[in-house]
């Protein structure tokens, strides 16, 4: 990068070289010392904490991290709505603040310097993120803290939350820490299908054309092609983040360029922390890493963005992070297993090939919260860690690793391709006793019966169905009417699911159409929209066959209503709208549901099973997983 270009530059180097800033500000004439090494200056209302590659200063106030200098030249812009970067529950509104040094630079030779601003509820509502309350969200001890190294261009922020036996309880509004950057930046980085100069779509302004799955894309962030600098959150573990590996949410947005991690969220069916009064609670959240680059191109920042947060994930977990609830090095370990899966019905041909996700989570449990209970299980849960890997099962045998595990006792989860339902096995273990070893789970798929047709593959994801590859584009449901005018007539063992069937299904849109509503989805009402699949039998059941439905997301009014043959069986009901229709999204919360089909209504011959989603507004209906259709032989 060229000098010239960072006019501030050189004139702050200097002074760097200069000056030894000590903990306490005052300022000791030194001679000439390696431009690299951390130094910390303290006023009565800022730290700020420099390397000779950035200069970062946080408010002792808000706990807000209010410059970030990068080559001379500040990242952070001054837009509409709190500008800087900032965690949505800061520290103000408590009972009192306190701002400290908990890593001083001048006791490890400027290797690293970390500032903790700490506000204390003492019973009083902290946190004011999107859908708090004006008064605070919910008493809560909350430690935000800043870490930088020498020599080194990212700062480190987490926060630690502290909720003493003797606070009420309540329950905890979204959850975020955002950064506002400077309007300079301009490509936007989000995944492979989303990377490029703002806006990457011409269908409206919506901000959830950039949702993502947060586990698969933990680097993304905002470049500026002409000064030649990038500014990337990374994620080093997806362990403090809520919902699972399957859970959709917002990384990046272009209001302004705006990058945030959304630990705790209600979008797309959202996760749940609910603290009773007189429970005790902690939580880490992070370390995040801000990370600011430079290079050549846009796609060279990027490149280096995720290099980087390969390197953080080997550095997981972090040894200098002194917190009761964070786990260090010391108190974990990797642990391995096997999963031997058994599916009686699967035809003899067909191998269990594919990929299975493992996860040891918190065993499910049950919540009482504004007069009503449910049980909250790992894809609605932001209150406890989550620990999960990804693994290749071949005829049925997958060997994994799940690293970094700390200890405790928890539950094993296993979802695995073509597989309905999920492997779920309380009381696992991970002790500093033991050699990591979990064992060999055996896993037998439930299951009814052969299958008499399939569309789509169990597996989290719609990735198999027509419109799938763009399912962010806010236009999908009028593309549908487009792509099938007459409906979908499916021919088992005949159709495509990639050409013939659409991952969504709503209404269908009338002859004038609709129009895109940005943050809402599509305005317009449609009429009732069938599927009709049309399936051979050369015998009948002896009693019946058994209809499996699973949805990856939902949204108004999701019900189908089936008929078999011309009968009506009346409607399938898919619970709540968690919203995942009108944000675009292709994962919002999986649900499965089973219906009985009479052998007295099916025929030798061709049969016809027809799922219709009734007439109204274009944001309702579901987001398919798969279907198959299977005798019941359990009898048999």
């Amino acid at each position: 990068m060229m000098w010239d270009r960072h006019p501030l530059k050189l004139g702050w180097l200097a002074a760097i070289c200069m000056w030894s800033l000590t903990a306490c500000g005052t300022l000791e004439q030194a001679g000439p010392e390696p431009v690299d090494l951390v130094r910390l200056v303290e006023t009565p209302e800022t730290y700020r904490l420099t390397n000779g590659l950035i200069s970062v200063t946080i408010s002792k106030d808000s706990g807000d991290l209010i410059s970030f200098v990068y080559e001379g030249q500040e990242t952070l812009g001054e837009s509409k709505g709190h500008p800087y970067v900032y965690w949505s529950h800061d520290v103000r509104g408590g009972a009192s603040k306190e701002a400290s040094v908990t890593i001083d630079p001048l006791s490890n030779g400027g290797v690293r310097a970390e500032v903790s601003i700490r506000g204390i509820s003492g019973g009083i509502p902290m946190g004011h993120g999107p859908g708090t309350p004006p008064e605070g969200d919910l008493p809560v001890d909350i430690d935000i803290r800043y870490a930088i190294e020498n020599g080194d261009s990212a700062v480190y922020t987490y926060t630690i939350f502290d909720h003493p036996a003797e606070y009420k309880g309540g329950d905890f509004a979204e959850a975020r820490i955002a950064a506002k950057l400077d309007e300079g930046f301009t490509h936007i980085h989000v995944d492979d299908d989303r990377s490029g100069k703002y806006p990457l779509l011409n269908e409206g302004i919506d901000k959830y054309v950039y949702v993502t799955r947060q586990w698969d894309s933990r680097a993304y962030g905002w470049t500026d092609p002409e000064l030649q600098r990038g500014w990337f959150m990374l994620i080093p573990s997806p362990e403090y983040l809520s919902g699972g590996p399957t859970t959709a949410e917002f990384v990046a947005h272009g209001t302004s360029p705006t990058v945030l991690s959304y630990w705790k969220s209600s979008h797309n069916g959202g996760a749940n922390i609910t603290l009773a009064d007189g429970e005790d609670w902690s939580r880490v959240v992070g370390p995040i890493v801000l990370y600011a680059n430079s290079g050549e191109s846009s796609d060279e920042l990027w490149a280096d963005a995720k290099v980087r947060l390969s390197e953080e994930e080997q550095k997981w977990p972090y040894g200098w992070i002194k917190a009761e609830a964070y786990a260090g090095p010391g108190e974990r370990r990797n642990v391995a297993g096997q999963l031997r899966i058994t599916d009686t019905f699967r035809a003899s041909d067909e191998a269990l090939n594919g990929e299975v996700i493992i996860g040891l989570t918190q065993t499910p449990y049950e919540i009482s919260s504004k007069g009503t209970s449910r049980t909250i299980d790992w894809q609605r849960d932001a209150k406890f860690y989550q620990h999960w890997t990804r693994a290749q099962m071949v005829d049925g045998r997958a060997d994994f690793l799940i690293p970094d595990v700390p200890y405790g006792q928890y539950t094993l989860h296993a979802v695995a391709d073509d597989v309905f339902r999920e492997l779920s096995v309380p009381g696992v273990g991970v002790l500093p006793d033991n050699d990591g070893s979990l064992g060999v789970f055996d896993w037998s798929v439930e299951r009814f019966g052969s299958t008499i047709f399939q569309i789509g593959e169990p597996d989290r994801w719609s990735a198999e169905f027509a419109g799938a590859d763009r399912y962010f584009e806010p236009g999908q449901p009028l593309r549908y009417a487009e792509m099938f005018p007459d409906g979908v007539i499916y021919r088992a063992g005949a159709s495509d699911a990639q050409t013939d069937w659409h991952y969504t299904h709503m209404p269908q849109a009338k002859a004038e159409g609709g129009e895109i509503s940005p943050f809402r989805g599509v305005k317009g009402v449609g009429t009732a929209s069938p599927r009709h699949i049309h399936f051979s039998l050369d015998e009948i059941p002896a009693d019946a066959a058994m209809l499996r439905i699973a949805v990856n997301g939902t949204g108004e009014k999701p019900l189908l209503e089936l008929s078999v043959n011309g009968e009506d069986l009346g409607e399938i009901p898919f619970g709540r709208d968690d919203g995942s229709m009108k944000r675009h999204q292709i994962n919002g919360v999986w649900k499965l549901q089973e219906v009985v089909v009479d052998a007295g209504i099916l025929t030798v011959g061709e049969n016809t099973l027809t799922l219709t989603v009734p007439a109204g507004s274009l944001n309702r209906g579901l987001i398919y997983d798969a279907i198959r259709l299977e005798w019941d032989q359990r009898n048999q």
